[in-house]
């Protein structure tokens, strides 16, 4: 049996299965790849400041009692600093969101754009479970994943079935370009073939790094390729996303400011502490601010872009310091430096350099996904990408009820019945 009939046949059942999903996955896709931008342009005022004449940043410690005071029922998880002097600060606030904070005054100048938020809160719950709550989630998960796995099935075959016997314009042209004029299935058959080949290499990356997110197996797989040991987590299961959990890494979980505190306080609580016999004079009474701890961390990269300071549970706990550097292209390329928060002393020195193959792929994958990787410019490929991925499904349901009326009418046909037939259907 010849390839070409299988792969058709296949992108026709897989595409009539999984095409409902796959339109909502897309239509979610393209408003989610604006997310970032979107919030930064509505929420403008509090996340952009004038920089006052002379002025300096209060410290970390004047900053933190101010957001405690000006938000006395909750107690900041992480602080966000930007190395641009434009940029508010932003503190996790856990429940209540994320609040805004001039970095000058200390004064909270919001949590962010309570519909804008909860608008991509709704789309990202369609774009992951379809809108499913509870139990089922899990349920509404697994049909998403699987229907993103036929998704880069529908790409990979597509462009199979789209190469032509002979690179001449005879056959490329009427596949790269838009014609006009045509009506019925020529056009359906036009959009759906042009459309398909300039959106066809960016979805396959789409829905392949939307693999990694979604099945522990690709994940997996990842390490396995590059040859790196696969990460442990600890406090953690080995769920769909595979160690780290996705929720604060598939499309609707960007930014992940408070993320990860359990982990960090865990793999600081099992580091080696300083010995009395090796330092006698290094513990203090009094705890160290957050301040000497950020400037410590300041010391380690100074040419830091973000940093997130992921504040210690308790008293004197370990204090974790997230930052990405200028000097990599990858602004979501991060180092950690966790503190002891009484004495000071270096707990974990994790530089993005020491990162593995597999780790640093992943997050590149990660980003990939949902466009961030690129910057404005990557979310609008994304973007999109995955609005041509809505049209293809709009193409592909068009093409495929026209084969079914013809199926139909063949069969009338071959019967002795009078055949129906309408010339826009055929």
């Amino acid at each position: 049996m010849k390839l070409r009939p299988i792969l058709f046949w296949t992108h026709l059942a897989a595409g009539v299965v999984a095409g409902v999903v796959i339109l909502i996955m897309s239509v979610t896709g393209t408003l989610l790849a604006f997310q970032q931008s979107v919030l930064k342009m509505v929420e403008g005022p509090q996340r952009f400041v004038e920089v006052p004449a002379a002025a300096q940043r209060l410290d970390v410690d004047t900053l933190l009692a101010r957001v405690r005071a000006g938000v006395p029922d909750a107690e900041p998880a992480s602080l966000t600093l930007d190395s641009d002097p434009r940029v508010t600060a932003a503190a996790a606030l856990g429940q209540r969101g994320t609040a805004f904070v001039n970095p000058y005054t200390g004064e909270v100048l919001g949590f962010g754009s309570a519909r804008a938020r909860a608008f991509y809160r709704s789309v990202t719950s369609w774009h992951r479970y379809l809108s499913v709550e509870g139990e089922n989630r899990a349920t509404a998960r697994a049909i998403t994943g699987a229907c993103n796995a036929a998704f880069l099935v529908l790409a990979i075959s597509g462009l199979i079935l789209w190469w032509p016997k002979q690179f001449i314009a005879r056959y490329v042209t009427p596949v790269i370009f838009f014609r006009r004029g045509l009506r019925g299935k020529a056009r359906d058959f036009n959009w759906h073939n042009v459309i398909g080949f300039w959106c066809a290499p960016v979805l396959i990356v789409l829905t392949a790094t939307g693999m990694v997110i979604s099945y522990s197996w690709a994940s997996n797989l990842v390490y396995t390729l590059t040859g790196s040991p696969r990460p442990v987590v600890a406090g953690r299961g080995g769920g769909p996303g595979g160690g780290a959990a996705e929720e604060g890494g598939g499309r609707g979980g960007r930014g992940g400011r408070g993320a990860g505190r359990g982990s960090v306080e865990a793999r600081a609580e099992s580091a080696p502490r300083p010995s009395a016999e090796a330092a006698p004079d290094a513990a203090p009474a009094a705890l160290a601010t957050l301040q000497s701890l950020f400037e410590r961390a300041e010391q380690q990269v100074p040419t830091w872009r973000t940093m997130i300071i992921r504040l210690p549970q308790r008293a004197g706990g370990p204090v974790a310091f997230s930052m990405s550097d200028r000097e990599y292209w990858n602004s979501f390329a991060r180092s950690t430096l966790t503190l002891d928060g009484r004495t000071g002393a270096d707990v974990r020195w994790e530089p993005y350099t020491t990162t593995s193959l597999g780790q640093k792929v992943r997050g590149w994958m990660r980003f990939a996904h949902t466009g961030e990787l690129g910057g404005l410019a990557g979310e609008g490929v994304a973007g999109a990408a995955s609005l041509g991925g809505g049209f293809l499904v709009y193409t592909g349901f068009a093409l495929a009820l026209r084969r079914l009326a013809a199926w139909r009418v063949r069969r009338r046909a071959r019967a002795g019945a009078p055949a129906l037939t309408s010339p826009e259907l055929l």
